[in-house]
């Protein structure tokens, strides 16, 4: 909960097109529903870049949006994974879902972030870069009104579902 309080004061991407990369298939689902809630729009994945993504993951892993690395991955392919995010023009931000793992610990985890960063800042490359904010959030009871309606499309029908896009 206290991670998801950031999410108002981080700046916002310049474009529209997020890709969520996780080291767990339910960390990513449950990413993926914040973002719908949120007015967060998921990339399509471009089969150029899901191809470059499949180079980094194992073959159980999924290379779609959201980008599931398993939990069962060395630090490197985080960092590689992330590497490929921020070196894309296309993917204007990148949502990181991390769990605790053996082989990834927490400061593992921290540190190769930081690495990561580094490295594409010294490229000139930083994500987001000139904020831009193109659609307002939606408020709570909006929120909630969205996902119930789309759970049950007909409990919704005629009382006002916003729609922003």
């Amino acid at each position: 909960r206290e991670y998801a309080r950031a999410s108002p004061v981080l700046p916002t991407p310049r474009g529209e097109n997020a890709v969520i990369i996780t080291g767990a298939g339910g960390s990513g689902v449950l990413l993926s529903d914040a973002c719908v809630d949120n007015g967060i729009k998921l990339m399509a994945m471009p089969p150029d870049l899901d191809a470059a993504f499949r180079k980094f993951i194992p073959p159980f892993g999924a290379a779609g949006n959201p980008v599931d690395i398993t939990g069962g991955e060395p630090p490197q392919t985080y960092k590689n994974t992330v590497l490929l995010g921020l070196s894309d023009p296309r993917i204007h931000a990148l949502i990181l879902g991390y769990w605790h793992t053996i082989v990834t610990p927490p400061m593992v985890f921290a540190k190769i972030m930081v690495e990561a960063r580094e490295e594409m800042l010294a490229k000139g490359i930083e994500k987001p870069k000139d904020p831009i904010r193109k659609k307002p959030r939606l408020t709570l009871k909006e929120r909630r009104r969205a996902r119930r309606a789309a759970r049950e499309p007909q409990a919704t029908a005629g009382r006002g579902v916003v729609d922003r896009a």
